[in-house]
């Protein structure tokens, strides 16, 4: 386009609510509402070449800015996986329980940084979901007083889907969950949580 010639503008309709959020936040940041909006934009379609949606984006960044600040550190699977199969077979139980603290403390996290456990439970799925556990299903259920969980993968080793079992159930406790039922294999993990003293009844 030659210089000085102005790019075609078109109308597109908006509810107000959003126009005066976006303005709002585009005046906090001392940037021109058209320059914002625009730039919003070309962000969603970037995320649409990306395949992924602008939500699917933002989730994941909440995410790891969780996982960052619960002190959660990016290792390399192959490392990790290295020293979890040196130690576990000596020291299986000890590394069950750093994994069931872990995720006792990070079930704390969540509960102070959010408005509701059923919140944290949600996050705890898109955490699952996105984490590098290689998770091919990840399932968790909720029924009034009960949750059921529900991981799959089909590469996980024997050890690793131990101690996912036990971080899970950490993060669970913290959230106010007993633990019920249960079924681990290699890559299967099955969990029935209920609340406090509830009756426990997912079938």
């Amino acid at each position: 386009m030659p210089k000085g010639v102005a790019k075609e503008r078109k109308l597109i309709a908006v509810p107000s609510e959003l126009v005066r959020a976006l303005n709002e936040i585009a005046n906090r940041k001392g940037t021109p509402f058209y320059e914002y909006t625009v730039e919003a934009l070309e962000q969603a379609v970037r995320a649409s070449l990306m395949r992924r949606t602008i939500r699917e984006i933002v989730d994941f960044y909440e995410i790891m800015e969780m996982e960052r600040a619960s002190g959660t550190v990016l290792v390399p699977r192959d490392a990790l996986n290295w020293f979890i199969k040196k130690l576990y077979p000596e020291e299986r139980d000890a590394m069950q329980k750093v994994w069931l603290d872990a995720g006792r403390w990070f079930g704390k996290y969540l509960t102070a940084k959010l408005h509701s456990k059923e919140e944290a439970i949600d996050i705890l799925t898109k955490i699952l979901e996105t984490s590098r556990w290689e998770l091919d299903e990840v399932s968790l259920e909720k029924k009034e007083n009960a949750v059921r969980v529900r991981l799959m993968s089909f590469v996980l080793s024997e050890e690793n889907t131990e101690l996912l079992m036990s971080y899970v159930e950490g993060v669970m406790e913290s959230l106010g969950y007993e633990t019920g039922n249960k079924e681990c294999m290699r890559g299967m993990v099955i969990i029935d949580f209920r609340k406090g003293n509830c009756c426990l009844d997912l079938q």
